[in-house]
């Protein structure tokens, strides 16, 4: 069937389900060259590492720089082969800035353009389930364009989605975080997003994490479209479907 076009890249970050190299490179051969044609890369700056002594460059190739070629060789975009400059953006939560922790209506992002004036586009963070939307279908269609239009500026999701369990007050599903997905494509498609990122292909490991009591790290461990053993969840299914949408920004 013909589809239509996405604006969009989509892709993940390399976090493990739980902290095992082999599990780790498992994943990673999973979705850069099936599920995805970008990749992001959350890195905080290397503050140690650079105290000591070595330099930006050093400490780039002695860790970075081998994801990176990875993701290269699987396929996802290089910015500079591709002849685009990157960009510089911060994220601001979209819950927020719609009222939907302070119990109130849209309240917008305005401090957010007035404390980082420089940036060339928004990042947006975003898991509506925490913000009191009981299904996907309810987050309106304009959730990510009104932000867009505010900034004036091109947006991109960098991390962000829906649970597939209850939890707590929460209530949801594998079928529900599935609807999710496909309803997302729609919120881009009316921001003309430039692109979607999911911090985690698969679900943590929850067990194998030593999560301390009253963390919140449960609310965000059944994000992945895969489980924690890499098996595939319906979320994987509606996530391809999105991503078979051919690629015309």
């Amino acid at each position: 069937p013909v589809r239509a076009p996405r604006t969009f890249r989509m892709g993940f970050s390399a976090i493990p389900p739980r902290p095992d190299q082999a599990v780790t490179l498992q994943s990673l051969s999973l979705w850069p060259s099936g599920h995805a044609d970008a990749a992001i890369m959350h890195i905080s700056v290397p503050y140690v590492a650079l105290l000591s002594g070595l330099t930006a460059p050093q400490e780039v190739r002695g860790n970075e720089l081998g994801l990176a070629n990875y993701y290269r060789a699987k396929g996802t975009t290089s910015l500079q082969s591709s002849g685009s400059v990157p960009q510089l953006f911060v994220s601001a939560q979209v819950e927020t800035a719609w009222g939907r922790f302070q119990g109130g209506g849209y309240v917008g992002i305005a401090q957010d353009l007035a404390d980082f004036p420089f940036i060339d586009c928004l990042g947006l963070s975003s898991y509506p389930y925490l913000g009191g939307y009981a299904d996907p279908e309810s987050v309106p269609l304009d959730y990510y364009a009104r932000l867009r239009a505010e900034s004036a500026r091109p947006v991109l999701v960098v991390e962000g989605g829906w649970t597939a369990t209850s939890i707590g007050a929460i209530a949801s599903s594998p079928a529900e975080q599935a609807r999710y997905l496909a309803h997302q494509g729609r919120l881009l498609d009316s921001a003309r997003a430039v692109a979607l990122f999911h911090l985690t292909f698969t679900d943590l490991d929850l067990s194998a994490l030593n999560v301390p009591p009253g963390s919140g790290l449960p609310l965000f461990a059944h994000l992945g479209v895969v489980d924690s053993a890499l098996g595939p969840k319906p979320a994987l299914a509606a996530w391809d479907e999105v991503l078979a949408r051919p690629f015309a920004p």
